[in-house]
């Protein structure tokens, strides 16, 4: 969430010259097309086109995507009126123009990937030429609770008078908006005005009935991952050379996020602001509203950015903890962050709903207060170096390499809190030492390559 929290007015661009605001777009909802009948396709490309530069398309029926086809998206997709966007495995969306893929309240997604055959949105430029920023991203809205009330302009779009669309949030925390498995988010990020982006992945009053796990969000001109409001509770998240922060939480968000990865790179720095790992609020001016913002994470490893030496200014902290928000981080490490974690008044360590357990913290990484009950700062450590970050800009190398050495040291041992709803885990960090507890990553080693996830260098990718 950014500073100012302005409620932003999407522009979504197309070719040089040409801007429209959503409100421009009234006939499309009024009389919306058929995204399912509306594609323009190349039967020898296999290219299917949904939505138009500027204007919101509505897929207002079950619509099947399927692996055979390429989809480019322009402009705001829309999936509405309680329907079912299904996006087979192995399908490739592109975007281009600012577009976004939306799952209005009440409608779902049912993104069923594999680790073999991932489902990936990336930009629709050439695959060594990719831009951040290129496109939107994917945004999720549900009836969950917030501390902003039932009906919430989501942040990067304009709400249109006398439709529902565009705003989340509701009574409902147990609410099901889909699934999202084994999905790559590249170069995601529109720019909607100076400063401001939109996310890799958006869920706005999210409620736990959804299935997220395994998403990798890569080369975002913005967050990786933004929470607002709702209770979902993603696994396996990994987040990669991102501009701005890997995990915003805001509004109330009181889901569990355990086992996600946040890796900095040089080219993570942002124009504007500070790239953090984690950055969380209550709300804009840190009132007391209720539900407080009180996530929980556990077995998180944040990577800073290794090359950076003195770490600059645009990369802020590993967590921020601001605006009287609450937050729980458990079995986790932090490394090469020169600031680790920051508590800022009047979110405080001791009050309820801050805990910090089993965290290791290693390059002499700052905290803020200092010291801090459960978090153990050390110097360098040799048998932990992520460092370099690997990246890939061959298609036969994007296709097979392996990302950061992640996986720590046998002794970096941690115990889960019980009765929280993690799974129980006796190490620090989002891997084990034991390569048989990092199945359910689908990382049986770790120079294994498994194609959900990808690290090519900035400005490449597979598609």
């Amino acid at each position: 969430m950014k500073n100012n929290f302005r409620l932003l007015k999407l522009s979504a661009f197309c070719g040089l010259a040409m801007a429209f605001g959503l409100n421009s777009c009234k006939n499309e909802l009024e009389t919306p097309k058929s995204a399912a009948t509306e594609g323009t396709s190349d039967a020898t490309l296999a290219v299917v086109t949904v939505g138009t530069c500027g204007a919101n398309t509505l897929i207002s029926s079950n619509t099947t995507w399927s692996s055979g086809n390429t989809y480019v998206i322009r402009g705001n997709i829309r999936v509405v009126n309680s329907s079912t966007l299904t996006i087979e495995k192995g399908t490739v969306i592109k975007g281009e123009c600012g577009a976004n893929l939306i799952i209005e309240r009440n409608a779902n997604i049912n993104a069923a990937g594999t680790p073999s055959f991932p489902i990936v949105f990336t930009s629709n430029q050439p695959a060594n030429k990719k831009t951040r920023g290129y496109w939107g991203g994917v945004i999720i809205l549900g009836n969950g609770i917030t501390n902003q009330g039932t009906k919430v302009p989501i942040e990067g779009l304009t709400s249109t008078s006398g439709t529902d669309y565009g705003f989340y949030g509701g009574t409902n925390n147990a609410d099901n908006s889909g699934k999202l498995q084994y999905v790559r988010i590249e170069y995601p990020g529109t720019e909607v005005s100076e400063g401001n982006e939109i996310n890799g992945l958006t869920l706005g009053g999210v409620g736990n009935g959804t299935i997220i796990d395994h998403v990798q969000v890569l080369y975002s001109q913005d967050d990786a991952f933004e929470f607002f409001g709702g209770a979902v509770n993603p696994r396996y998240l990994y987040a990669y050379g991102n501009s701005d922060d890997d995990f915003d939480t805001d509004f109330g968000y009181v889901g569990k996020v355990q086992f996600a990865v946040g890796v900095k790179t040089v080219s993570s720095e942002p124009g504007t602001g500070a790239s953090n790992g984690f950055e969380s609020d209550n709300d804009a001016t840190g009132t007391t509203a209720t539900p407080r913002t009180n996530p929980r994470f556990a077995n998180v490893t944040l990577v800073g950015p290794c090359s950076s030496p003195g770490d600059p200014a645009v990369f802020g902290q590993a967590l921020l903890l601001r605006r009287n928000s609450q937050l729980d981080l458990y079995n986790s490490v932090i490394s090469h962050w020169n600031n680790a974690i920051t508590v800022q008044a009047p979110s405080a360590i001791g009050n309820p709903g801050v805990d910090l357990k089993s965290i290791y913290v290693y390059n002499n990484g700052n905290l803020s207060p200092s010291p801090l009950a459960g978090v153990y700062r050390s110097g360098n450590e040799p048998r932990f170096s992520p460092c370099p970050i690997p990246c890939y800009s061959t298609a036969s190398a994007i296709a097979s390499g392996s990302g950061p050495k992640l996986i720590p040291y046998s002794d970096v041992t941690g115990t889960t809190p019980p009765g929280i709803g993690f799974v129980a885990t006796n190490y620090r960090g989002a891997f084990s030492a034991s390569a048989a507890n990092n199945d359910n990553w689908n990382l049986r080693s770790e120079n294994a390559n498994f194609k959900w996830l990808s690290f090519p260098c900035e400005g490449y990718a597979q598609y």
